[in-house]
């Protein structure tokens, strides 16, 4: 199986495992990862803790939203109708998952309509371009602001992503992103989902 799951209470060594199975990766073959830490410790901190995968994988270390990814992320395979449909939809399925959206089926379809014309007009397209579409079709089906708005409004707060490498360059790279506690939930959730479906 391509997935695997470490389990166990606070302090148990979870994290310790993990590293300890991407160093005996990394001596086999140089294989980059993306590694979402959550709680900070997989880098090197100031205090000179940490776990060092940076130096282990040549990682870039990012903090979204003080340092954004340089990810397209909502890179097309193509401009044909279908490539932007299926983007379309999984865009939707991401944002779908945002604690606070609660999509019912006309936000649903507003939120894939509203990814698809962003996806058609913008190259490169950014959530903030999205946030802008979801608000033209609310005012177009007279629509009330609802959660979906304030889940785009909340995702666009803070510049997460700069659209500077397309995914076949950025996965190329390792990469530990950070994502503390500290940082806003959306912000974590979105960035999560919408790294995961570039890859």
């Amino acid at each position: 199986s391509p997935h695997s799951a470490i389990m166990g209470g606070v302090g148990s060594g979870k994290t310790r495992t993990a590293v300890a199975i991407l160093r005996g990766l990394r001596k086999r073959a140089p294989l980059p990862i993306i590694a979402f830490d959550f709680k900070g410790d997989l880098a090197t901190d100031d205090a000179g803790g940490g776990y060092h995968l940076e130096s282990l994988f040549d990682a870039t270390v990012i903090e979204p939203p003080r340092m954004p990814i340089p990810l397209d992320v909502l890179s097309l395979r193509s401009r044909e109708s279908i490539d932007i449909s299926q983007a379309a939809s999984r865009f939707r399925e991401s944002f779908s998952r945002l604690k606070g959206a609660k999509l019912g089926d006309k936000q649903r379809d507003a939120v894939y309509e509203a990814a698809e014309r962003a996806l058609t007009k913008k190259t490169p397209c950014e959530l903030r371009d999205f946030q802008s579409e979801l608000t033209n079709v609310y005012a177009e089906r007279g629509i009330k602001e609802d959660g979906a708005i304030a889940a785009a409004r909340e995702v666009c707060r803070f510049p997460l992503f700069v659209p500077e490498m397309k995914p076949e360059e950025f996965f190329q790279r390792s990469w530990i992103i950070k994502l503390p506690p500290h940082v806003v939930e959306e912000s974590r959730s979105i960035v999560v989902n919408l790294v995961l479906d570039a890859l």
